[in-house]
């Protein structure tokens, strides 16, 4: 009789174990990465009322006589079936679509490790990822507390493509009226100087002036007819104003009352204006200090360049009808921006209409050009506006105060000479300025990839090597020890973890914007507990009726 009481006693703690064990699943049902528990339940020993008999010749054999002792909870397993992906919205939270675990150091000073299946992660305080949760640091590949590159370093500009338009211009494209400098001159401080500054202390000085220079006019009025050739003598204090004025006194023809004017220049906040006096369309000037050239626009167009002996850069103040304006920007290695202003000139139309253009940059108040790569010649668009060839020189070499020197490619193969707008642009896709960091996305192989304000995507390097997020594996996962906020410790039984990369090998990869859900099944863990609820009333009437029992065989001796 006590027999029975002890059977049906384990097997009301029987379902008592499976109803706690079920409670605590359903407990956790929206817990993110939670395993559910599973109750194993063995038979205890079995009571041998009569040992079993071996047949013979003349009896017959028996099974033994056994009344079973009950039941007991063997053990509880975790089920590691892959949980759900839940989206989250959140660029850190991280699912892994396999059995790996992420890698966590506990903030105790102790560098113990602990493992998750839930990826809460942030960046705290410190720039360092977390587990929100707990604040375990999260580790990479290499067993290292990840902190992102909150900077983007820069990079030095090496090459531009320009694009754009350079319509045709008329046959004659550098005559005309009126006619206007080509580039700005400008003080030491890169202010237009005014009319009572030194010539000398102004941008077109190429060279100091030690004297008096020879300046040699050439070109053609108003009616198309040859300028007289015509000589102008600069002192080295010559101011811009009195410049003008002697410009003015030799820009006169033979009249009837002697002579007169066929042009006249003006100076208004660093640019000249030449005008011509009968309105003539086929005005030009040329200037400078060597000999003049033959009466061709191309040889005098070469010729205004000058030379390198030359005191003042007389191509900077050509008078043009019309020029494209372009600003080349460049950064240096430290990440400043550069500005070179410049303008592309049409220098004329060859025998099969292949129109040539010439690019002038300006000097940069805080920098310098390199000598003679001012000047870019021999840009080549044939009649059908193709690009036929660019300029013979095609690199721009600078040295500025801030940034040091700059060497920068040209690409011209993308402009085109049709009809319509004219303008020029340089793009680059090599030097930006440093960024700083502006959010931060991981990949399914658990690699860092920050963007940053200078519009720069770069995967984040610890020495480098690309971050990436540490995943271990286990070969008896549910042999981990089980701890608070959902992480887990080895045990004896475990194994010890294996490092592995995120997705390699196809598996383990990460997804990002998502947690992985619980595996909790709510359809079956409502079956145990009808089942647990069934056995427990079940081995309590077993009780009641074995207690019933012994009470009428107790009554049997009143």
């Amino acid at each position: 009789m006590s027999t029975a009481f002890t059977t049906s006693l384990s097997g009301m703690l029987s379902s008592q174990f499976m109803l706690d064990i079920t409670a605590n699943n359903l407990a956790n049902t929206e817990t993110p990465g939670f395993k559910a528990g599973r109750a194993d339940f063995a038979t205890q020993l079995s009571a041998l009322v009569d040992a079993s008999q071996a047949p013979n010749g003349t009896v017959g054999g028996r099974n033994p006589e056994q009344v079973g002792q009950g039941v007991v909870a063997s053990s509880v397993q975790r089920v590691f079936t892959q949980g759900g992906l839940n989206p989250t919205g959140r660029d850190l939270d991280l699912a892994i679509e396999g059995n790996g675990f992420f890698r966590l150091k506990i903030p105790d000073g102790t560098n113990r490790e602990v493992y998750t299946r839930v990826g809460n992660f942030g960046f705290d305080g410190q720039q360092t990822l977390v587990d929100l949760t707990t604040g375990s640091q999260v580790l990479d590949t290499q067993g290292r507390t990840i902190t992102p590159m909150t900077t983007a370093p820069p990079s030095a500009t090496t090459g531009l493509t320009l694009t754009g338009n350079l319509a045709p211009k008329d046959a004659q494209p550098m005559h005309g009226t009126p006619l206007g400098s080509l580039l700005p001159i400008k003080d030491a401080a890169g202010n237009a100087p005014a009319s009572t500054t030194l010539l000398s202390a102004t941008s077109m000085v190429q060279n100091a002036p030690t004297g008096p220079v020879t300046l040699n006019l050439v070109g053609t009025m108003g009616d198309g007819t040859d300028i007289p050739a015509t000589a102008v003598t600069i002192d080295p204090t010559e101011t811009v104003g009195s410049f003008v004025l002697k410009l003015n006194a030799a820009l006169v023809r033979p009249s009837a009352n002697g002579s007169e004017a066929y042009a006249e220049v003006a100076y208004d906040h660093g640019s000249f204006t030449l005008t011509a006096k009968d309105g003539g369309g086929q005005l030009s000037l040329f200037m400078g200090e060597q000999a003049p050239p033959a009466a061709t626009d191309a040889a005098r167009n070469t010729w205004q360049y000058g030379t390198a002996a030359d005191t003042f850069d007389w191509k900077r103040v050509r008078f043009m009808p019309s020029a494209v304006n372009t600003n080349l920007k460049v950064y240096t290695a430290d990440g400043t921006q550069h500005t070179v202003a410049g303008k592309l000139i049409n220098t004329g139309s060859s025998a099969t209409q292949d129109r040539t253009w010439d690019l002038i940059l300006e000097k940069p108040t805080t920098g310098s050009l390199a000598a003679g790569g001012d000047v870019l010649r021999g840009l080549t668009l044939d009649k059908a506006g193709r690009n036929v060839s660019g300029f013979a020189a095609s690199t721009l070499n600078t040295t500025w105060s801030i940034g040091g020197a700059s060497s920068v490619a040209l690409d011209t193969a993308g402009l085109t000479g049709y009809q319509g707008d004219a303008y020029v642009d340089g793009e680059d896709s090599t030097g930006y300025p440093p960024g700083f960091l502006s959010s931060t996305t991981i990949d399914s192989e658990g690699r860092l990839t920050g963007f940053y304000s200078n519009n720069k995507t770069l995967v984040m390097e610890n020495n480098g090597t690309p971050i990436q997020i540490g995943i271990v594996t286990f070969v008896n996962p549910a042999g981990l020890n089980s701890l608070s906020n959902n992480q887990y410790q080895v045990s004896d039984n475990s194994g010890t973890a294996a490092q592995v990369a995120p997705g390699e090998n196809g598996t383990n990869k990460l997804t990002s914007g998502a947690l992985e859900g619980s595996n909790v099944e709510l359809s079956s863990e409502f079956s145990k507990l009808i089942v647990s609820q069934r056995g427990f009333q079940s081995n309590s009437k077993a009780f009641q009726i074995a207690d019933q029992m012994l009470e009428a065989a107790n009554g049997l001796i009143r």
